[in-house]
């Protein structure tokens, strides 16, 4: 019942004014806990959106319309708006903000705030754990789990009713792209079928990302809080590590894993069998998931955005040198390079064989890159991929 009264509100999001507009027979479903349904105007296809209700009694909404251009709002029975009101806002995302935005009464209980034209805010969206909104003098917090799914879910539902297929960017009016179809599993718990797919980006859309906040953690907490997420890579003739970022998937280095017909995953005794879902060779950006009859992996780490790691900032380093797991190691960012296009921190932290693949972690816990190559016959020129490039 809940999510009829979302659908409901959602029909009052459209392009102009606050008219109201009629949901396409057939089009409603469900998405990862959000109700997913496409509008229209008298005939006249309006828009594509989905919404979920909370616990405070508040209806999260996003739209979007046929040009791409999208909407955030909040819907409550209890509120009264008059006719014409406008509410200014601040939001975040996570740590990420503030946004500075208004949003305008559609009815007497909805609010409707444009959004920016900016890919990186819709990605942010689909990406955050936490949207915080501060207006009229309150503080109102949002989970956004499931919201990758669901705006994924939003973009493809537009595309179906405008007739737009087969491009690379479907939105070049709000600077939204369309998803990345996702791509089939291996057949079996650790080889691929010969039926399978490899998606070739070598990134995942499981990545969170997480600013710093300023806080320092003592080594020994450092290694508490990300070890958990560090696991030995091991194929026929290669070993590795690699990094939890979900429950299910992992980043590392092709050059461990890309030929392997068979990988696992081992940690402290456990075995866990792997398939390698996404795979970018040139840019050593390789990404592991552990098979669905699997349990979850019970710890993994956020992802801290390149533009906002310091040089000098200290960092550690965990990993399997010479099979050895779970070893810590301490350095600083010496510098931050580019190569091929592909954003690196080169670190005083050591790297040895067998450190490919595991996790670069600032001084609080979060991943900022994945160790990938140290250059020889040097002293402490270490290089790490920015952790951030395996996001899609």
């Amino acid at each position: 019942m809940r999510h009829e009264i979302a659908l409901a509100l959602v029909a009052s999001v459209i392009c102009m004014g606050g008219a109201r507009a009629d949901l396409i027979s057939g089009s409603q479903k469900n998405v990862a806990g959000w109700s997913v349904g496409a509008f229209d105007d008298e005939g006249k296809f309006s828009h594509c959106a989905i919404s979920a209700p909370y616990k405070s009694g508040i209806t999260l909404v996003f739209s979007v319309s046929g040009d791409f251009s999208w909407r955030v709002g909040w819907g409550h029975d209890a509120w009264r708006f008059k006719r014409g009101q406008s509410v200014e806002l601040t939001l975040f995302i996570d740590n990420t903000g503030p946004f500075n935005l208004r949003a305008d009464a559609a009815t007497e209980s909805l609010a409707v705030a444009e959004l920016p034209a900016q890919a990186a805010l819709f990605d942010l969206m689909r990406k955050g754990n936490r949207m915080t909104v501060r207006a009229l003098g309150n503080t109102y917090t949002f989970n956004l789990d499931g919201t990758y799914s669901a705006l994924a879910e939003i973009l493809t539902c537009v595309k179906r009713y405008t007739g737009v297929a087969g491009k690379s960017s479907d939105a070049p009016a709000a600077g939204i792209s369309a998803p990345v179809s996702e791509q089939p599993g291996s057949e079996g718990p650790n080889r691929r079928s010969s039926g399978f797919s490899l998606d070739r980006s070598g990134k995942s859309n499981e990545i969170r990302l997480v600013l710093g906040d300023g806080t320092e953690l003592k080594p020994q907490a450092v290694f508490e809080k990300a070890s958990g997420a560090v696991y030995v890579v091991k194929s026929e003739k290669t070993l590795g590590s690699a990094v939890a970022i979900s429950a299910r998937e992992l980043l590392t280095n092709c050059h461990i894993v890309e030929k392997a017909t068979i990988v696992t995953l081992e940690r402290q005794g456990a075995i866990l069998p792997a398939a390698l879902v996404s795979a970018n060779q040139d840019a050593d950006r390789c990404v592991l998931r552990i098979n669905d009859s699997a349990g979850p992996m019970p710890n993994w780490v956020r992802v801290r955005p390149y533009a906002d790691v310091k040089i000098g900032e200290r960092v550690f380093t965990i990993g399997a040198p010479r099979g050895l797991e779970l070893t810590l190691a301490e350095g600083i960012v010496s510098s931050k390079r580019a190569k091929d296009d592909e954003r690196l921190f080169q670190t005083s932290a050591p790297i040895s064989r067998g450190s490919s693949g595991g996790g670069l972690f600032d001084a609080h816990g979060n991943l900022v890159g994945i160790t990938t190559f140290m250059i020889k016959d040097a002293q402490n020129l270490n290089f790490a991929i920015a952790a951030e490039e395996f996001a899609k």
